[in-house]
Order: structure tokens, then sequence, then C-alpha cells
């Protein structure tokens, strides 16, 4: 039927024909694995993301609340430098209550500054007024509410003057 010259070429043909068509099929697959590999990744991306979004929104909020609220009590004036008992009144339960704080720092518009630390139960407290004591400040130590542990000028004698 067909001369073995002409059947060499036909197979040869037929080889070349098969060849391509594996390399398109091969070339075709690599690339649709790599397409669904990316999407696959971009998509785990996106919810790994979301999800630290989501903790990150969980762990700020009871933060952004205390600090709307310490704001509203600053503008209300309900907080008073002279009356340190009244703020840590305002301020132990909620070093209590969330962890993600350990400190408080209040500034007065008369350059006052007032801190509040919390370390093991126990709190510390410091008033700082940079007009009069330039690098002094009043320290003392407070295991609760009631009373500090003992007198500033005790734990830091060499603060001396009129506080």
């Amino acid at each position: 039927m067909f001369s073995k010259k002409r059947q060499r070429i036909l197979l040869r043909n037929i080889t070349i024909i098969v060849v391509i068509t594996a390399g398109l099929i091969l070339t075709t697959q690599l690339l649709q694995q790599h397409r669904v590999s990316e999407n696959i990744s971009r998509s785990y991306l996106a919810e790994v993301t979301d999800k630290a979004k989501k903790h990150i929104r969980q762990f700020y909020l009871p933060l952004e609340k205390t600090l709307l609220i310490s704001a509203q009590w600053g503008n209300a004036g309900l907080l008073d430098p002279e009356n340190t008992t009244n703020i840590n009144a305002k301020f132990f339960p909620i070093l209590d209550q969330i962890e993600q704080i350990s400190a408080i720092k209040i500034a007065f518009s008369d350059q006052r500054i007032f801190t509040i630390t919390r370390y093991n139960k126990r709190y510390r407290t410091f008033l700082f007024n940079p007009l009069l004591h330039k690098d002094k400040q009043v320290e003392r130590k407070w295991t609760t509410l009631a009373a500090p542990d003992r007198e500033p000028r005790k734990i830091l004698p060499c603060l001396t003057g009129d506080f």
C-alpha cells in the first residue's frame, strides 16, 4: 500500500504530533497546577490575615473602650492630680481586669504626669511635676486601694520640700 519511505515519513510525522501533543498537555497541566497552587496560597493567606486582624481587634477592643472612658473622665474633670486616691480607685480595677495594660500614664494640662504601674498585683504610682521638681518624682507603692505601703519620702529619701 505505502512504500517503506512513505511509512517512515508517516510514522515520523505521527511521532512528532504525539510528542508535540504530549508536550502541550504537560505544559498545560503544569500551568494549571501552578495557577491552582497560587490561588490556594492566596486564599490561605487571606484567611490567615483575616484571622490575625480579628484577634488583634479582640486584643485591642478593651483598651480602646478604656481609653475612651478615661478621656471622658478627663474631659469631665473627674481626674484631679491632687486626689490620687480617686484616680487609683478608677484605674486599679482597669489594670486588674485588662491584662494587656501594665501601666497607665495620665498627663494633665499643667504638665503634671501621674503614672500607675502594676506588677504581680502590686501597684506603684508616680506623680511628676516638671515645673516644681525638675528631676524628682513622688513615688508610692500600693498593695491595695486602701493605703500606700510606705511614705514616699522614705522610699526616695532624696525628695525634700513641698510636694
